[in-house]
């Protein structure tokens, strides 16, 4: 009887010091594996004054909320030069609802995403990312 009843506490200080359910930790590097279903590299613009290619990009999520979204490319000034490396990081915070996913830059504008077993997919302007994490 009394090793049940020293199970029985044991299995209860367990329970009552445990957090309850974890949440789900949605932080991590989210990389860039397609736009409108095609995958980098990307022919962006091919002009006879400029040629760009998306190389690729990632979305960070911290743990502090905050995070990075970066666009990497080449770009050839009058074709056909060298590429040149060129990327454009955006920055603000995030938090996540279900599995809506709100990115908040610093310009002050916000844009949903759906976040779904470790992959993000954003649309924007017609233009539809999807990242992996």
């Amino acid at each position: 009887m009394r090793a049940l009843l020293l199970a029985c506490l044991a299995t209860l200080t367990v329970v009552a010091c445990s957090d309850g359910p974890t949440a789900v930790d949605h932080s991590g590097t989210y990389h860039l594996v397609s736009i409108n279903e095609i995958e980098p590299p990307i022919l962006w613009n091919d002009s006879p004054e400029l040629r760009t290619v998306i190389t690729g990009g990632v979305i960070v999520l911290r743990r502090d909320n905050s995070f990075e979204d970066r666009l990497d490319a080449t770009l050839e000034v009058d074709p056909p030069s060298e590429p040149v490396p060129w990327a454009r990081p955006s920055f603000g915070t995030w938090t996540v609802e279900g599995q809506t996913l709100s990115m908040t830059y610093t310009n002050g504008q916000t844009h949903p995403a759906q976040l779904s077993d470790g992959r993000i997919t954003q649309t924007l302007d017609d233009l539809r990312y999807v990242y992996q994490k």
